[in-house]
């Protein structure tokens, strides 16, 4: 029978002792993983009100409050990749066992349990509103949001309560001062820019909160100005009104009419001010129609080359190398778009990969990196035209750059010690990856090996394609015996399965487990949350 080393350590359902996920590592991981579990998929899940269980647990036992505390600070410091787990969860807090039955309340005795209850619940929804207008920033948030109060009124209603649709006098009030707190000109680009989704638009909005008009000024004239312009753009066909429309209200993208998106004076008006991600993202379709002409072109390596723009624009290396993948493809996802590349633009994004790198801050914590080595490794990740061999190389390479320790293991018929370094390049730990035998992806070798040679590890992180393999032991069990054996309490295990639909390597009542499934520009800052314990 194992034994207890800490008093936070609770007996899980193999009978082995771990650290109990806290309350705030529970609403933390739904609110960024989209599971209070310990698994974040990147491919999109349509959210239920199954999985706001547990944090309706939370809010039972009077402790709404942490949720709302949560999702204020994630949201501010822009750390979750999906803004709708996070939107769900503000919901669940502004609308959970909403009722329009408030009056029986009111005149129930003081001390009475349901009393209480009420105005705990009533006190939580007000807080929850309070918020909105801080963490609803962009029109698709707050879509979002009515959304999902409407579903948690409908999917929370207490017996005996009177149905309620959600939309009384705190939510109409909420919404109207949305609309009313924002300047005229950031009003403007909110409409025109962002017009509808799922299901919902700002004139259903309007229409449910009537909202008041201001009086006339300066800025707001300015203001229709751009909203006419934009109206006056839906059937525009001459170029240069759409390039001077461009110029004068700063218009992006999203304002131009689809059909008028293959014009190369559009595109070059559009990437005067385009920010850098947009940028990066839209190189394929500007170099497919020929807008990146030799005065364009240097224009984007510039950027590409600055470090300072690299930095204010928080531009991590991965996103660099999903869009480099694009580009040096010379062909769409689906095969429709096709382009010459640039030597000089694939070039510049080479560099700005590892220039990005002061993006990645280091957790100075102690790494192994486990590599599967299989030739499967060589499939794209779904959704982008990155190998699973490259995604991997590179996610090792930025950790050796920037940790003060880390080391590189390969799946083989045993675990083989690779050579990497921090000064090594993608394509040279590509290379020595292609002349390494493989055999199983057995994710409980890298511990139990460092535990053999007695190395000392902070994180263990297994990439691998798909299928992920453990022997007689399991992953949390030789994970529980390195932490003994090596006095590393609190070790962590990170599964990525790159490829894989679905896996479950990680014991969710372990705060220190990690499953990854699928592969995104999110698990970067994932993984550096959930290594420094913000996850």
């Amino acid at each position: 029978m194992p034994r207890k080393k800490r008093d936070d350590e609770v007996l899980n359902n193999a009978m082995g002792y771990v650290f109990a996920v806290s309350d705030e590592t529970r609403i933390r991981r739904f609110i960024i993983l989209g599971t209070a579990g310990g698994t974040y998929y990147s491919s999109e899940k349509e959210l239920t009100i199954d999985n706001v269980k547990a944090l309706i647990d939370i809010i039972e036992k009077g402790q709404g409050s942490k949720i709302l505390k949560e999702v204020y600070e994630v949201s501010l410091a822009g750390r979750s990749p999906k803004q709708d787990s996070l939107l769900m969860a503000l919901a669940l807090c502004a609308r959970y066992n909403v009722c329009d039955s408030a009056k029986k309340y009111r005149e129930a005795a003081d001390g009475d349990a349901e009393k209480a209850r009420h105005l705990y619940l009533n006190e939580l929804h007000k807080s929850a509103f309070g918020i909105v207008n801080e963490v609803c920033r962009i029109p698709t948030h707050l879509f979002s949001f009515v959304k999902y109060c409407e579903m948690i009124s409908a999917g929370t209603q207490a017996e005996g309560d009177k149905k309620s649709t959600g939309w009384g006098r705190l939510m109409r009030k909420t919404i109207k001062n949305w609309y009313a707190s924002k300047k005229p000109e950031q009003l403007a680009m909110h409409l025109t820019k962002y017009p509808q989704r799922g299901g919902w638009s700002h004139r259903d909005l309007f229409r449910l909160t009537h909202p008041v008009p201001m009086a006339k000024n300066a800025p707001e004239t300015l203001a229709l100005d751009m909203v006419e312009a934009v109206l006056a753009l839906k059937k525009e066909t001459d170029e240069a009104k759409i390039v001077e429309a461009i110029k004068k209200h700063g218009l992006v993208r999203e304002h131009i009419p689809t059909e008028m998106l293959n014009s190369v004076p559009i595109w070059q008006a559009l990437l005067e001010k385009m920010p850098m991600t947009a940028m990066i993202r839209n190189l394929a379709k500007m170099q497919s129609i020929g807008a990146l002409t030799p005065e364009y072109r240097d224009m984007v390596i510039a950027k590409l080359s600055s470090e300072e723009e690299l930095k204010r624009a928080r531009i991590h290396p991965v996103q660099v190398l999903l869009a480099k993948s694009v580009y040096q493809s010379g062909h769409g996802d689906k095969g429709k778009l096709k382009w010459t590349r640039d030597e000089l633009i694939d070039k510049a994004l080479e560099e700005a990969f590892y220039k990005s790198f002061i993006n990645a801050p280091p957790t100075n914590k102690r790494f192994l990196f486990a590599l599967d080595c299989s030739g499967s490794m060589t499939v794209k990740i779904s959704g982008t035209m990155l190998t699973c061999r490259t995604a991997a190389a590179a996610l090792s390479l930025i950790g050796l750059r920037n940790e003060k320790i880390a080391e590189c293991v390969g799946f083989s018929d045993n675990l083989v010690e690779l050579p990497f370094r921090g000064d090594w390049t993608i394509e040279r730990i590509e290379e020595y990856m292609n002349n390494v035998e493989f055999g199983m992806t057995n994710c409980s070798l890298p511990m139990l090996w460092a535990k053999e040679k007695k190395k000392e590890f902070d994180v263990f992180v297994v990439y691998t394609d798909n299928e992920t393999f453990f022997d007689q032991v399991h992953p949390f069990e030789a994970l529980r015996d390195y932490r003994e054996s090596s006095g590393i309490t609190d070790a962590k295990l990170v599964v990525m399965g790159m490829t894989a639909t679905e896996f479950t390597i990680a014991d969710p009542e372990d705060a220190g487990m990690l499953d990854i499934v699928g592969f995104d520009s999110a698990v970067p800052t994932l993984l550096h949350d959930f290594v420094t314990g913000k996850l």
